[in-house]
């Protein structure tokens, strides 16, 4: 993943979680987003 574009993790306390479920939720909202973007983007860049 690109830096700058994984979002922050849920912090609890000093330390930083990820649970798999946040990461298999995010990792669809994502990729289901990225497409859109990457579609767009070749073109133009082209």
């Amino acid at each position: 993943v690109a830096a700058g574009t994984f979002p922050k993790p849920r912090k609890l306390g000093k330390r930083s979680v990820w649970s798999d479920e946040d990461l298999a939720l995010w990792r669809e909202q994502f990729m289901g987003s990225k497409r859109e973007d990457l579609s767009e983007s070749s073109g133009s860049d082209q």
